[in-house]
């Protein structure tokens, strides 16, 4: 906002077209509005617009970034595109890592049994019914050069529904 003339009136509206206070700090607009937080998923999906199986995709996304995602074309990413927004930064991100070489130099690994433990969805955001996101957990077992290997995914997922399906639009790492 440095470099303007003249200091431009930021107008920011809900989904019912009033209008949302903000706070601007550092060039940076922060809102501030109390979105609807529910404890887990359960208790959020009645107030969304359908539902997803969001553990089956967390499950999906993390085999798919060590080469195990079977089935589909390219490595799996078909198997996620139902899930994305075609050309959105996340359908980018899937399909360049399918694309490109370096997904052939995975470590070689074998999954244990059961794959995936310690999995949990909670702490959701309603948005509105066509927006969300949840904090997802799981740990892929893995042995990985004659040792046991926890891959850990333990990401915020954001969610829009699009074109009459949820779509994961970003994910944001939890670090502890």
């Amino acid at each position: 906002m440095d470099n303007f003339i003249e200091k431009p009136e930021i107008v920011i509206k809900d989904e019912n077209g009033k209008k949302i206070k903000y706070e601007l700090k550092d060039n940076k607009i922060q809102i501030i509005k109390d979105f609807k937080k529910y404890a887990t998923y359960e208790e959020a999906k009645d107030k969304l617009n359908g539902e997803i199986d969001i553990l089956k995709l967390a499950e999906n996304w993390s085999l798919f970034l060590t080469d195990d995602l079977k089935g589909g074309s390219f490595h799996g990413f078909t198997l996620l595109t139902p899930y994305l927004i075609k050309d959105s930064y996340m359908y980018q991100m899937a399909y360049n890592w399918s694309h490109n070489v370096d997904i052939t130099f995975i470590s070689r690994h074998s999954l244990k049994n059961p794959v995936f433990t310690n999995e949990y969805v909670k702490n959701c955001t309603v948005y509105n019914e066509n927006a969300f996101n949840c904090e997802v957990h799981l740990e892929k077992n893995m042995v990985v050069n004659g040792q046991d290997k926890v891959d850990t995914l333990h990401d915020y997922l954001y969610f829009v529904n699009y074109e009459s399906g949820w779509k994961l639009v970003d994910m944001k790492s939890i670090t502890e």
